[in-house]
């Protein structure tokens, strides 16, 4: 069976365990009161991991990249990409005491590194269980070949790529022995629900059957989450704010859902992981008993004599279904009565040659 291990955690592909991800990433705004804030309410939700992001502006973009439009919408201001990831940049002391206060809370700690000149290596020397790959990176193989070579499982997010690029990036990972997961993804935020494209986590599990995947979603609400967890995805990633229309320098918080929504996302996964069940269709132990009275006998319709003849005027098919079941109906037809038998009386085996 194919899975994926992170933590403590064995992600199955054909079981019903959903690993929950709630990225926590900028949004804290460099306030590490806030931060631990997000934690312990993570943690009170029952998701299973809290996930940051690991880098330094002079990293990960030129001084001149432009910022995309989501970004210059959520701030209003002319600020550059570059100036505001100095804002957001995490200290490694920062690092260090959120792993501990994430792991005391019982959670797993991940974080999506940038580069490998800095992210990859402190993340290693800090000890992380896994690697969150962002979409940005996807093709990016000369750093997922360095992160595959830490031989920690990665869970690789596959927003803006084509079906063939994916195909691409699974091959070299595969070539290079990796454990990894593949995470449907929308790099949008927020993103319409008509980009989700969620029938793209059936296309994704059809085309990689030995590996478990996954949605990263960046849609309002929790719907598309778990509409995805009944389409198969056992990993789910989620922004996560205290305020949605929080003005701090993170420009993610109009894409994340909020602290009771959180717990709604949790409840419902956990909820729909039950009510997925083995997929073998039989009834439920519990419907058994239901089945005796729900369900229909042959019985006579009127006092029949023995050897009296079976016909659609002395036998009809009504409820309990302790009897014999209505599909002999027409096989017991045109036969004689063995025994004198009762108006309403089942037909049993037996009482008919």
């Amino acid at each position: 069976m194919a899975y994926i291990q992170i933590g403590k955690h064995r992600i199955e592909r054909e079981a019903n365990n959903v690993l929950i991800v709630v990225e926590v990433g900028s949004n804290y705004d460099c306030d590490m009161d806030k931060a631990r804030k997000m934690i312990d309410i993570i943690a009170e939700s029952g998701a299973d991991a809290v996930k940051f992001q690991t880098f330094k502006a002079e990293k990960l973009v030129t001084k001149k990249t432009p910022k995309c439009a989501y970004q210059k919408a959520s701030q209003n201001d002319e600020s550059s990409y570059y100036s505001m990831l100095v804002k957001l940049e995490m200290t490694e002391d920062e690092h260090k005491e959120l792993k501990r206060y994430t792991e005391k809370k019982g959670l797993i700690f991940l974080s999506t590194p940038h580069s490998q000149e800095w992210s990859v290596d402190f993340l290693e020397k800090l000890g992380v269980c896994a690697y969150k790959i962002g979409s940005g990176d996807m093709n990016n193989l000369p750093f997922l070949g360095y992160i595959s070579g830490k031989k920690k499982p990665m869970i690789v997010a596959t927003g803006m790529s084509t079906l063939e690029e994916v195909k691409e990036t699974y091959a070299f990972l595969k070539q290079r022995k990796a454990e990894f997961a593949l995470l449907h993804a929308t790099s949008s935020y927020p993103c319409r629900f008509e980009d989700a494209n969620l029938k793209a986590v059936q296309t994704l599990l059809k085309e990689f059957p030995d590996i478990v995947i996954g949605f990263s979603d960046h849609t309002p609400g929790i719907e598309s989450s778990l509409a995805a967890v009944g389409a198969g995805a056992r990993i789910i990633e989620k922004h996560f704010t205290l305020d949605r229309n929080s003005n701090g320098p993170s420009p993610d918080h109009k894409a994340s859902i909020e602290p009771d929504e959180l717990k709604e996302l949790v409840m419902k996964i956990k909820n729909i992981e039950k009510a997925l069940g083995s997929g073998v269709k039989k009834p439920a132990a519990i419907e058994l008993d239901v089945a005796k009275v729900a369900r229909k006998s042959v019985i006579a319709s009127k006092d029949i004599k023995r050897g009296e003849i079976f016909s659609k005027e002395n036998l009809e098919i009504k409820r309990p279904g302790t009897g014999i079941p209505p599909k002999t109906y027409y096989s017991i037809i045109g036969k004689k009565a063995v025994r004198d038998i009762e108006k309403e009386e089942l037909i049993k085996d037996g009482d008919f040659r």
